[in-house]
């Protein structure tokens, strides 16, 4: 069986890397956090060492969520119809 590359389906590969790549690239810079590290400067405070990271996970899991919302929703239509 061979698969049928349409104009459609190459748009929503290159479309999906490139968002992909752009969230990655914002997860990791908010993990790095620049004013929390060494230098920086809320690097002596204590309580925001680790909000970069935190507010990473907290996007991570958000985005999880919403795509498996999505993913359900349309599993439901697809049965729906």
């Amino acid at each position: 069986e061979e698969l049928e590359l349409t104009t459609g389906m190459l748009g929503s590969w290159t479309s999906g890397a490139i968002i992909n790549s752009l969230f990655d690239i914002t997860i990791w810079y908010i993990s790095a956090c620049p004013c929390c590290q060494i230098g920086g400067t809320l690097y002596m405070n204590t309580t925001c060492s680790r909000l970069g990271a935190n507010i990473a996970n907290v996007l991570v899991v958000l985005f999880t969520f919403m795509c498996l919302v999505v993913v359900m929703y349309r599993v439901h239509l697809e049965n729906e119809g």
